[in-house]
């Protein structure tokens, strides 16, 4: 290759890497990564609204323009004295902060992109205060009044790809006048979400807690009610026996743990006994989940609870037994079909493609499997390996002892083996 090819190719290099974008630190929203997406790829994909740029461009999803225009119009209303033009400036003002928050260069022009913005961030908070006023199916809005497309929507509204930045959602908040002295958006929020996340609600602006989006919001919601830092560990380390086992070889009781305040709040204790917050599962739970996990997979840069809350009840619910005995204790209150069957394939997809580091349940593990190996609870391949000794020490005993020995003879050594 000639001095002047490889100046060409190097200028052709030179231009690909400075279209590559570099990664922000504000990178909270993106693609879910192939991974996670191959396991149950329509958990991730919005079917009935685009929320963001990431699917915006999609003509199946169009038909719900039209609503967020009549959103936003009433949206706007509610502040006579703010002209359109004020909250356009402020948009604009946050345009180049809110591009950087996705993982991607977005394909569309600055006009675009603000359009989007008012549209999608107007609607929500306008159906925010709608399902705060009226109740569902009881009123004459075109969403409210039909329940199926409601929690259609709200499906969609907390996938990881069809997110729009808080800070967008906050701006467009904090010019309308009509919420002063009234709820806040966190609270309004957290009202409209009610039924898919734990009765203990929590308020992440009250722990100095920066919000990332929607999804990020509810998922600090499930985050546990204090933070230990000594229950963090770098190697992560799983239980080794399931549910079942734990309780009948093992003696562990389980038990609901009924002050938590947390999903997360999960504890053992020295006498055996652990107890674990009751879960609800009901149809929305599996994407809930699986966009918790993505976004920490992706983004989350300090502790990623909810991927290490499915690790470990996934290391606890490995058989249909083991879903039945946390369903009667009270642990797990489920709404799904085949109940135990279901649950046990629900953790078993979910844990699949998990990278799980510094695991908030890392010491707890410890413990309990150190609680086993204290009572000889025999690992998986220990009762096997018991088994084969016994048969070589019968077969032996058998030979030595040649044709002579008598039925009772070989009783007599078959206890002293067994006992």
């Amino acid at each position: 290759m000639q001095d002047s090819e490889i100046e060409e190719l190097a200028d052709e290099i030179r231009a690909q890497l400075c279209e590559v974008p570099s990664p922000h630190p504000e990178f909270c929203i993106g693609r879910v990564r192939r991974g996670l997406r191959e396991a149950h790829r329509v958990a991730y994909i919005p079917m009935t609204i685009s929320i963001g740029p990431l699917h915006h461009s999609r003509r199946d999803l169009t038909t719900m323009e039209k609503y967020k225009q009549h959103y936003t119009k009433a949206f706007l209303r509610q502040s006579p004295h703010m002209l359109l033009e004020d909250y356009l400036k402020a948009l604009q003002g946050l345009e180049e902060k809110a591009r950087r928050c996705y993982g991607e260069i977005i394909d569309l022009s600055s006009k675009k992109f603000k359009k989007m913005m008012l549209y999608d961030g107007c609607f929500i908070i306008e159906l925010f205060l709608r399902f705060m006023r009226e109740a569902p199916g009881s009123v004459d809005d075109p969403i409210l009044k039909r329940i199926g497309l409601l929690k259609r929507i709200k499906r969609d509204m907390i996938l990881f790809e069809n997110q729009l930045p808080y800070f967008v959602l906050q701006c467009l908040f904090n010019i309308s006048s009509v919420f002063n002295g009234g709820p806040s958006l966190i609270d309004l929020a957290l009202n409209f979400f009610s039924d898919i996340i734990p009765g203990h609600k929590k308020f992440p602006q009250e722990m100095g807690v920066d919000i990332k989006h929607l999804l990020d919001l509810l998922r600090h919601s499930y985050a546990p009610s204090w933070i230990d830092e000594h229950a963090f560990d770098n190697e992560p380390e799983v239980l080794i026996h399931s549910a079942t086992d734990l309780k009948i070889k093992a003696a562990i009781k389980f038990r609901t743990a009924g002050r938590a305040k947390s999903l997360l709040d999960i504890k053992f204790h020295s006498n055996g006994l652990m107890e674990i917050p009751r879960l609800k599962l009901q149809a929305e739970t599996e994407s809930l989940f699986r966009n918790f996990m993505a976004f920490e997979q992706c983004c989350e840069r300090s502790h990623a609870y909810i991927t290490d809350y499915i690790s470990f009840m996934g290391s606890l619910i490995k058989a249909w037994d083991d879903a039945n005995l946390l369903c009667d204790i009270g642990i797990i209150e489920s709404h799904l079909p085949c109940d135990p069957l279901a649950i046990t394939d629900l953790f078993r997809t979910l844990s699949k493609e998990l990278v799980v580091y510094n695991c908030y349940y890392s010491r707890l593990c410890k413990r309990v499997n150190f609680c086993c190996t204290r009572l000889q609870l025999p690992w998986p391949w220990a009762e096997t390996t018991v088994c084969n000794c016994c048969s070589v020490f019968i077969l032996g005993i058998l030979l030595l002892a040649g044709p002579w020995m008598s039925i009772c003879e070989f009783m007599g050594a078959l206890i002293l083996v067994i006992f």
